[in-house]
């Protein structure tokens, strides 16, 4: 019988764009799954469009906060609510290729690891081509602290794994936080280096001065690295940040 994956969608004014992220779910190759969308008290007409799209479509679980929360304490609600064997996280702009659970089911069960990333495509708030991320094939916590290559959008985790290891709200990038904190606790990610997400460039991270300062906040308060560690860390974050905007 197929496991169950449980797909968690935080929502929160996404009405320009979380119709197509849903349809590229219900699209998908693999069909056994839940779609916890959970809508964070948006203030446009997000909700009525999940509201139409999970009547149309069971397995489309919807929830609504009573108060806004934020995304990453959103996230956790998924994780207490999910049922799946494995867990996966898709931001309410981001869009999946049709085949990105069916493929990345088969890797991480192969690798028996515990996390699976994918490479992706990235575009533009406009729609247009911004640019490709090609992921290495495994990863371990000292090449992460130098760049976070896992975008969340592309994930799949164990489930028990979340259950134990949830976000740590308190941090601004609780993705990098999280992914750290499994890798440092011995837990196996691995890569597919085929482009199965579509990344929407923008959002939280674009202001790259506050990205950098809420790095540093993780080296020295997550992390608890040294000064001389935590600015050499920095500064590869900086040299690959460079990289990137280059490359595109």
């Amino acid at each position: 019988m197929e496991v169950l994956v449980s797909i968690i969608v935080p929502i929160y004014n996404a009405s320009k764009t979380i119709e197509k992220t849903i349809n590229s779910v219900l699209d998908q190759s693999y069909t056994n799954f839940e779609l916890i969308a959970i809508d964070d008290c948006s203030t446009d007409n997000s909700f009525e469009i999940l509201e139409k799209l999970s009547s149309e479509d069971n397995r489309i679980i919807l929830y609504r906060n009573s108060k806004n929360l934020g995304v990453a304490k959103t996230r956790n609600i998924g994780i207490d609510i999910a049922r799946g064997e494995f867990i996966s996280f898709l931001d309410s702009d981001d869009i999946w290729k049709v085949s990105k659970l069916e493929k990345q089911l088969k890797y991480i069960r192969q690798k028996n690891a515990h996390i699976c990333y994918t490479s992706y495509e990235m575009i533009s708030n406009d729609g247009t081509n911004s640019g490709l991320r090609c992921v290495p094939k495994e990863i371990n916590h000292t090449r992460l602290l130098k760049e976070n290559v896992i975008c969340l959008s592309t994930t799949i985790v164990k489930s028990y794994v979340l259950k134990k290891y949830p976000f740590q709200t308190e941090f601004f990038h609780e993705d990098f936080v999280l992914w750290l904190e499994l890798l440092r606790s011995g837990y196996k990610a691995v890569g597919i280096q085929e482009y199965l997400v579509i990344y929407r460039k923008g959002g939280r991270s674009s202001d790259k001065l506050k990205a950098g300062m809420n790095r540093w906040v993780v080296y020295r308060k997550s992390e608890k690295l040294s000064l001389v560690l935590s600015t050499y860390y920095l500064i590869n974050y900086i040299i690959n940040g460079m990289k990137k905007y280059y490359l595109s």
